[in-house]
This record gives structure tokens, sequence and C-alpha cells, in this order.
């Protein structure tokens, strides 16, 4: 009876920034596609690549392995593929749970599914993106390595060219200041970056998913590819966002960073909040596991109400009830940071609510509603109009208790009911301990999400001795509230802020 062809599709990337596609193909007979070598030598490995084919100005590599052993490979998930250019450059393939990301390579290959029988041929096709720029006429090695370790190796020449068509090399430029923890790890943002004119050329797709963002490790000569949010895409006003991965000195620059872009075939590239920011939190999905969620502070009365996750408005809710008070915060020991968050107030209580953000955060002293603390800055909206004409603090900076202003801002009309609103804070330095508090009744007039478009509503410093210099926990403080949070960010933050240039175009 003749054997069935199965076949199924895998993405992959390589550590080098390579993304791929690769498809497996058992077949009881040979392939009458064309091969650039064949090798029929039967190794006693197990396994042998007897073919390779890349041709000239295709956007992909296949190659045909044989199990030459004598018994079935199993858990085909957990094997290796390397793509080696010796003495430059290794790309490595690994397996991934669902293949959206570089990096990676996915298949529904179990062992109780699709055991890789001998005598079968596997058929892989791997299509590479930007970095990987393999010109014609040079060796490679293709390595494939199953889960026992057994490895095949062959030596190809490449008549391959494929990638991405352009690139613009990116200087990432420091101020003076260096945040603590540095800049390993800091979100920065190319803007605007004119997306408009590269699609109407012809040279990007108009959705964006062949702009890929690729940091070179010089000490290696390896480029990966980095996760990256592109906002407003086709557009003169283009953002692309992304974070740094090696530290930079104060007041100086580092070009290590490129924007590749010109490959139709491209899928959308990794993308992965997660990665990007030091934390993102959309409320889609409850992740209330992820915060410390307790009193925080006798902020507002001695009394405490607990955070919930209300899924239908993919938010948490509190409702704190009078002289209660409710936080949830992010462990992240940071201490120059910024942190976002969206609020849908519905109710108050007499005399109004204090409702607002956190930094700097450590407890003191208690446990969940018995909570206290006497490190930590906050930023609050203390004006609901059907509940009174507001406190004083309203829309100011305290220091480790309700009232206790440090930077005193603009006294604001009182907020919006009823609808999605937004505030931000950010605080870094020390000694004197620097601040901003933003603040605004409609997403669209606070601006991008990160780097506030509107005004601060309060800007200074905390000037005065015993400023609170730890680095600690981020999040949310409520009282006197019936108010639901969503979209919280937070990334690492001094002034000024790095700034990201590009420079002229590269044909590749």
């Amino acid at each position: 009876m003749e054997k069935a062809i199965v076949t199924a599709i895998l993405t992959i990337g390589a550590l080098a920034g390579a993304a791929a596609v690769i498809t497996f193909g058992f077949s009881a007979g040979g392939s009458s596609q064309s091969v650039a070598e064949i090798d029929f030598d039967a190794k006693k490995s197990g396994i042998v690549v007897s073919a390779v084919s890349a041709k000239m100005g295709a956007t992909t590599i296949e190659a045909w392995v044989k199990n030459v052993g004598l018994s079935p490979i199993t858990a085909l998930e957990k094997s290796d593929i390397f793509l080696i250019q010796p003495g430059n450059r290794l790309d490595a393939f690994i397996y991934d749970n669902d293949g959206l990301t570089s990096k990676t390579w996915y298949g529904d290959l179990t062992e109780s599914a699709l055991p890789w029988n001998r005598g079968d041929t596997l058929h892989i096709t791997m299509t590479l993106s930007c970095a990987v720029k393999v010109l014609g006429n040079e060796d490679l090695l293709l390595r494939v390595v199953i889960p026992n370790g057994t490895t095949a190796e062959k030596i190809f020449e490449s008549r391959w060219n494929g990638s991405c068509d352009y690139r613009q090399r990116l200087t990432v430029t420091t101020g003076a200041a260096t945040p603590l923890g540095g800049y390993e790890g800091y979100t920065v943002r190319l803007a605007p970056f004119d997306t408009a004119a590269l699609v109407a050329g012809g040279k990007l797709q108009a959705d964006c998913d062949d702009l890929r963002v690729f940091w070179w490790n010089a000490s290696t000569d390896i480029y990966f590819e980095l996760d990256r949010e592109v906002l407003s895409c086709d557009t003169a006003a283009t953002e692309v966002r992304f974070r740094l991965q090696a530290g930079i000195v104060p007041s100086s620059s580092d070009d290590d960073y490129f924007v590749y872009y010109g490959n139709a075939g491209l899928p959308a590239g990794p993308s992965s909040l997660a990665s990007i920011y030091l934390w993102h939190d959309s409320g889609a999905t409850n992740q209330l596991g992820s915060y410390a969620v307790g009193r925080g502070d006798d902020w507002h009365g001695s009394g405490y109400t607990a955070f919930t996750y209300d899924g239908g408005f993919g938010a948490y809710r509190i409702d704190t009830g009078d002289n209660d008070t409710g936080s949830m915060r992010r462990q992240l020991n940071e201490r120059d940071a910024y942190i976002e968050a969206e609020f849908y107030h519905t109710d108050c209580f007499p005399n109004n609510m204090t409702t607002g953000l956190a930094g700097r955060y450590l407890v003191n002293s208690g446990a969940g509603g018995s909570e206290e603390s006497v490190h930590y800055y906050a930023a609050n909206r203390a004006h609901q109009s059907s509940c009174g004409s507001g406190y004083s603090h309203d829309g100011d900076i305290m220091k480790n208790q309700r009232g206790a202003v440090v930077v005193n801002g603009v006294n604001p009309a009182a907020i919006a009911r009823n609808q999605w609103r937004k505030q931000a804070l950010a605080l870094w330095s020390v000694n004197s301990t620097q601040g901003k508090f933003w603040d605004s009744d409609t997403l669209a007039g606070f601006g991008p999400p990160g780097w506030p478009a509107v005004g601060a509503n309060a800007s200074g410093a905390d000037s005065a001795p015993g400023d609170m210099e730890s680095p600690g926990a981020w999040g949310i403080i409520a009282a006197q509230d019936d108010v639901r949070v969503r979209n919280i960010l937070i990334r690492r933050y001094t002034e000024p802020e790095p700034v990201v240039s590009s420079g002229a175009e590269e044909p590749l």
C-alpha cells in the first residue's frame, strides 16, 4: 500500500534574527525538485542530509534529510537546525509552541502523532528574514541535530540572496543622566519615521509587517531581531518602539541598531509588548496574580477593599466604599520609571475620591489589609463633582501619605466620569528626586501610550531632606472611589530621554 504523504508547516527563526517557515513533508519516493548537491552517503549517525537547494533570488533554502537509522525518530519538535557561515556567523533555529515569533520553529509533530520512520525523507524549507543576508557563491553548512544528539551536516554552495531590500542604521543618543538600572532594557522610540513615503514607493508593506528592528552584537558579529511596536503605520508620523539591548554611557551614542524593510512576503514581525516594556497589562486577561494586592497604606482611612478582575470590562475594579483604600502594585524593583494607566470612574464617596499612581513603593509593616508604608511617591486625582469640591492636593505629587505634597501642580477641573481617561507618573534621579504627573480626560488628548503629548499637570523636585531614593514597586492606589483600571504600562525613565535617529537608506 502506498505510504501517505503528510505535511506540516513550521515557523522558525534564527538567533541572528532569521524568521523562517519550515515545511516538513514525508514521502516514500524521491523529490523532483532541483537541488544544489546530492549526497547518498548513508552515515552511521542515523540521519543524513541528502540534498540542499539554494536558488538565486529566492527567499528560501530547502533541504532533504533522510532517516537511515534502525528505528523511528520521535519528539521532532526538540530537534535543532543550524545554518552556519564558517568563521562568520551561526543561525540557530529552535522550537516554539506557536511559531509566531522569530528565532523559533514550530510544528505539530509529536511522538504520538507523527514519528519520523526509518527510510522516510524529511523536507525542510527555511525562509529567512532581513538581517540574514546570505550572498551568492559562498560555502554554507547546514547542521541538523535530532533529540538524542545525533547530528548530520551538509556543506553546500549558496546561490541565494533573498531578504529585505533596504535598511537604515539607527543611532541612540543619551543625555547626561543614566537611570538606575542603566540603558540596557530602556524602551526607546524612533519617531517620527515616514513610512507613508516608503509604502508609496513600493518599499514597504502597507501594514508594516516587513518593518523589522535588529541589534548587532559587535562581539559575536550576530544580528538579533527585536520585538518592536509600530504605531501609525503608513503615515509620516510612524513610531517604532523597541528595547535597548546593551548599556550606553551618558552623553554618548550607540549605532548598533537597524531597521530593515522591503520584503513583500514577510509575515508580521515579533511584537510582544512584554519584551518592549518593563510591564504592560491591557486588562484583556486576568493578571491580578502578577501584582501585590493590599491596602498599600492608610491613605484615606484605615479600612481596606481589594481590587478584583472585571472580565466584562476587561479591567481591574475596586469599589472602595467609605474610608477604605486599595492598591495593586507590580514588584519591579525600579527607581527611575514611568507608569501610566487608564481609569473609568463611575461613583465616589464623601468627601471625594483620591485615586492615582504610585512609585518607589516599599512595604514598611503589615500585609494585605494592614499594609503601611513610609517609602513611596503618589500622584492622584481627587475631585468628582458629584462628591463635593475636591481636595487641595488634587493633581499633585505626594510623599508617603495623602496630603503631603512635594510637587504642587495645577488645580485641575473635576474629572469626567463614565468614560476612559488617563493618568501618568514619572520619577527619576535622587537628591533631589524629580517627578512629573500627567492627566487627561480623554485618551486621544493624552497622546500616544507611554509618551504623553499633553502637558504635565505637575512637574518639579522633592528637594526636602530625605527624598525616597530606593527602588520599589509601581502601581495603583485608590480610595473613596468606584473605578476600573486597564492598560497599565511601565517603562524605565530619565530626563533627557534617549533620542533615536535614522541614517541614510542602504540598498541591500
